[in-house]
């Protein structure tokens, strides 16, 4: 959703001027957040402040490429704008809260409207808050969901291994080992890769989609980095036998993980 335009004290994109707070974030350790936001300007700017404020921010201009940065990443927070080119936000906010029940959403708008900030509020985010709006508000008020849910009963942001075609993988440690305990040596681009073929299993994914994944950014069709990527993958997947047919070619489309996938 676009930004209203700037105003006196304020700067493109919805935001205000202000200096970034300097309080620690609530999990004793760096908070990862997502924000998702079609207003470039404003996302560009959000970023920044969150980096500044420590945080490791990552960008989404659609809910699409928030699901490709998902598959791969551990996230603790999302900022998440109502009107996305792709999908309305509140039904985006809804499927995360089934999916990623862990995950602290503060919904973004420029809807002003009660009834909109009950529906979002009422909905399951976790804060809600207005364009424009000061940089240091938001900065307070991610860091007081985040508080609320390092402080929530059972709360953590620990992940079940999987179990593919016979082998462990386990994305905290990043190891993915057979059932002799004999490590796979993948690089960090591959075990990103794997990842995301596991938590999206016998689906195509597409280029496009990987390459957002993987590497934060758009895939072109001269680009083959992903293809080099799944090239390098299969290679070291052939000393794991049950996986070594596992990365199917879809023609014209992308790839699959045909392997059977478990969790728990």
């Amino acid at each position: 959703m676009r930004g209203d335009g700037p105003g006196p004290g304020r700067q493109a994109g919805g935001l205000t001027r202000g200096k970034a707070v300097a309080d620690p974030w609530p999990l004793g350790r760096q908070a990862a957040v997502i924000v998702v936001d079609d207003d470039t300007v404003l996302l560009a700017r959000l970023k920044t402040a969150l980096e500044g404020a420590g945080c490791l921010c990552f960008a989404a201009e659609s809910a699409e490429q928030m699901d490709a940065t998902l598959a791969v990443r551990a996230i603790d927070a999302i900022v998440l704008d109502v009107g996305l080119p792709d999908a309305d936000g509140f039904e985006v906010m809804h499927r995360l809260g089934e999916s990623h029940p862990d995950i602290a959403i503060l919904m973004l708008t420029g809807r002003g409207e009660i009834e909109d900030r009950l529906t979002g509020l009422q909905g399951g985010a976790d804060d809600y808050i207005t364009k424009p709006f000061d940089t240091r508000e938001l900065l307070a008020r991610l860091n007081a969901v985040l508080r609320r849910k390092a402080d929530a009963p059972n709360s953590g942001n620990g992940e079940i291994p999987a179990t593919i075609g016979g082998l462990t993988l386990d994305a905290v440690s990043r190891r993915l080992a057979g059932p002799d305990g004999v490590e796979v040596q993948l690089t960090g681009k591959e075990f990103d890769l794997l990842i995301a073929f596991a938590r999206n299993p016998d689906k195509v994914l597409t280029r496009d989609w990987l390459q957002f994944a993987v590497n934060q950014r758009p895939w072109s069709p001269n680009d083959r980095s992903i293809d080099i990527l799944v090239g390098r993958l299969r290679k070291k997947l052939r000393q794991a036998p049950p996986l070594q047919d596992a990365l199917v070619s879809e023609r014209m489309l992308g790839y699959r993980l045909s392997a059977p996938v478990t969790f728990g």
